[in-house]
């Protein structure tokens, strides 16, 4: 609408589906699958490609506060690198967090919502998302999401989801910190994100295609 100068009331807006293969799996799946993959501790979980727009090295800031709060804790990222990465290693070398952080590199898809159900949270702190499909895949294997408070995010989260600027890394340690140790506040923001992540189904954004192609063909 700001670049080309388009009513508002010729824009659409269809959101994308998020499918039923992410559920909540079950304890000794979860075991499984984390002994297997050496993160018996408990994990903060970041994924996506590892590139600039995804701020990562604010998620690592945050991480190294967080472990003031709790040493066991490890973080998790999955996702391949794309591109201007280095910072990445660096910043972790340089905060000496090397035996803290596991990279998982790329994980299968059949292997998703064993790595979502098991994290202690999903944290999604991009400065920009056209969408964002990790977010709402770990809310519908009911996992606590904290997103930032840009582009397309607050849209998938909704008002009642966990936002912050993704500038302030003392800020996110704090909700890390909040979801991992108040029990009622992480289970109340579990059922909070499953309800909210019915509302993005494959048949809506089905329906709400067609609805806009019947609209534009009938004008």
């Amino acid at each position: 609408i700001h670049r080309y100068h388009i009513s508002s009331d010729r824009i659409d807006v269809t959101y994308l589906g998020v499918s039923d293969h992410f559920r909540p799996c079950d304890h000794e799946q979860l075991y499984q699958f984390k002994e297997r993959n050496d993160i018996l501790s408990p994990y903060i979980l970041f994924v996506g490609a590892l590139e600039p727009k995804k701020n990562i090295p604010a998620l690592i800031k945050a991480f190294s506060l967080c472990l003031k709060e709790n040493q066991e804790l490890t973080l998790v990222l999955a996702g391949k690198p794309s591109w201007k990465y280095r910072e990445i290693f660096s910043l972790i070398q340089t905060l000496n967090l090397g035996k803290k952080i596991r990279f998982l590199n790329f994980v299968p898809y059949k292997d998703l919502p064993l790595l979502y159900s098991g994290a202690e949270v999903f944290v999604f702190p991009s400065r920009y998302e056209g969408f964002g499909l990790p977010p709402l895949e770990a809310m519908k294997c009911g996992t606590p999401v904290i997103v930032s408070n840009t582009s397309s995010l607050p849209e998938i989260v909704g008002e009642k989801g966990i936002m912050v600027n993704p500038d302030d890394y003392y800020g996110l340690s704090k909700q890390i910190i909040r979801i991992i140790k108040d029990l009622d506040y992480q289970q109340t923001m579990k059922e909070y994100y499953r309800n909210r992540a019915a509302f993005f189904t494959w048949d809506n954004c089905v329906q709400k295609t067609i609805q806009t192609y019947e609209r534009t063909l009938s004008e």
